[in-house]
């Protein structure tokens, strides 16, 4: 599954989208399948960050 949370600057989504991961994790098995059976697994669920996908490359570069 893929979620996606949106809302304004400062509004919380990093902090929703780490606790969720955290839970998920918490709770989720740690195997999974492969062709030798079960294996372990890093995470069930992790954060994907989306910040400043939305701004251009030389924006991006002046950050650094």
């Amino acid at each position: 599954y893929i979620v996606g949370l949106a809302g304004p600057p400062g509004a919380g989504k990093s902090t929703l989208a780490n606790e969720v991961v955290r839970r998920l994790n918490m709770i989720c098995p740690q195997k999974a399948p492969s062709f030798d059976g079960l294996v372990e697994a890093s995470n069930f669920a992790t954060v994907v960050p989306m910040d400043g996908f939305h701004l251009y490359r030389s924006q991006l570069d002046a950050m650094e």
